[in-house]
């Protein structure tokens, strides 16, 4: 047992089985753990291990943070306790917390227009880490699996901590407007070996190497759900089935790379 499973709780498991590979079940295991960092108590960690005859085939993490305690300090808050809350909270968020303007209102860094201030209260679900190491498990699925329980999972846990809130605003009287909750992802390579495949290739060779896997991940993560906040390199996922997001295809999800070639393309013509 890792030393990490002491510390579990609101565990589950799930089994699944790969398509065209040798009828193996993989075990998907689910927990929760107090933050890495300590006395953080405005964050959980969510965990994720698929195992497959006792190894590890594929791990993920994510953290859920409850923005509202932080919002007084928030750039300072996120700063400290990872390089991608660091990122996330630079990336898309002013000082306080809400979403920068220019992704809502500029002609072309909103994007698609799906996102708006919904965006600006409640808690966040940041998928940080998904690797499927083994080889033969890749591109089966098995991702798009562990993301949508992970989904699941954190909604059920956000609905738990809501309607505590409500129950108290009500025994209290106090007034509050209603949290809405999304999950973010700032999309890298899926698999752990990405610097084992860049060794001995040139640096153009490498550079192409990432921008293909960089196009396969932005596609995973859309395949997931997930849509960019305006010209970000952030996608979120909206938990409500009516949201605007939801019903925008793949393909149509906005591009900045495309938009500034296609804008490069224009002067050139009119040069």
């Amino acid at each position: 047992m890792d030393d990490d499973e002491d510390y579990e709780w609101e565990v589950e498991e799930h089994e699944y089985t790969a398509p065209g590979v040798q009828a193996h079940m993989i075990k998907i295991r689910l927990s929760l753990t107090h933050a890495e960092e300590e006395e953080v108590p405005w964050m959980e960690d969510f965990h994720a291990r698929c195992s497959c005859n006792g190894a590890t085939v594929a791990t993920a993490k994510a953290r859920y943070i409850d923005r509202e305690r932080i919002r007084s300090h928030f750039w300072q808050q996120m700063e400290e306790p990872s390089e991608e809350m660091n990122k996330l909270a630079f990336e898309v968020f002013d000082q306080s917390g809400t979403v920068k303007s220019n992704f809502m209102d500029h002609p072309v860094q909103r994007g698609t227009g799906a996102w708006g201030d919904e965006l600006d209260r409640g808690p966040l679900f940041l998928i940080k880490e998904l690797h499927v190491t083994a080889l033969e498990y890749r591109r089966k699925g098995l991702g798009q699996r562990i993301v949508s329980l992970l989904l699941d999972k954190a909604l059920g846990y956000f609905e738990l901590i809501d309607q505590l809130a409500k129950s108290y605003r009500q025994a209290t009287g106090s007034a509050a407007q209603p949290l809405i909750f999304h999950a973010l992802v700032l999309p890298g390579r899926l698999n752990a070996d990405a610097q084992l495949q860049s060794v001995g290739k040139s640096v153009r060779k490498i550079l192409d190497m990432n921008a293909q896997a960089l196009g396969g991940t932005l596609q995973f993560w859309r395949k997931c759900g997930f849509r960019r906040i305006g010209a970000s390199k952030c996608l979120a996922f909206s938990f409500a089935p009516q949201h605007p997001s939801r019903a925008l295809a793949v393909a149509s999800d906005f591009d900045p790379n495309l938009t500034l070639a296609t804008i490069s393309r224009m002067k050139s013509s009119i040069e």
